[in-house]
C-alpha cells in the first residue's frame, strides 16, 4: 500500500457539497421581496431636477429598484442618456424610472 501525500489526505477532510448551488437558491428564497413604489409628483420633480444637473464624471449615490428590491450604487457617472432615459454609474445601467433617490457625493 502506497503512502498518501499530504494533499490526498487533506482532500478526505474537505467539505462536500452534493447539491451545487443549493445554498445560493436557499438565500434567494429567503430574501424579502419588495414591491416598487411609485414616486409622488413632488419626488419626481426633485429627481428630474437632479438628473438634469448631474453630468458625466460626477460621483453619485443612486438608490434604485432592481428586480425585487432597492439597491444603492455609489460611483462615477460614466454615461447619461436623456433620450433613452438611463444613467450608468460605473458599469451599472439604471433606468430613470427605477431611480428612487440620487445624491451627489
Amino acid at each position: 500500500m502506497e503512502k498518501m501525500t499530504r494533499l490526498e489526505r487533506a482532500k478526505q477532510f474537505m467539505p462536500f457539497a452534493a447539491l451545487h448551488g443549493y445554498e445560493k437558491v436557499l438565500k434567494e428564497k429567503e430574501a424579502v421581496r419588495i414591491e416598487k413604489r411609485e414616486l409622488t409628483v413632488e419626488e419626481e420633480k426633485k429627481l428630474n431636477e437632479i438628473v438634469l444637473r448631474v453630468k458625466k464624471g460626477d460621483i453619485v449615490s443612486v438608490e434604485h429598484y432592481s428586480t425585487d428590491r432597492y439597491v444603492k450604487v455609489e460611483g462615477v457617472i460614466t454615461a447619461i442618456d436623456l433620450t433613452l432615459k438611463f444613467i450608468t454609474v460605473v458599469k451599472t445601467k439604471i433606468l430613470f424610472a427605477n431611480i428612487k433617490e440620487i445624491k451627489l457625493i
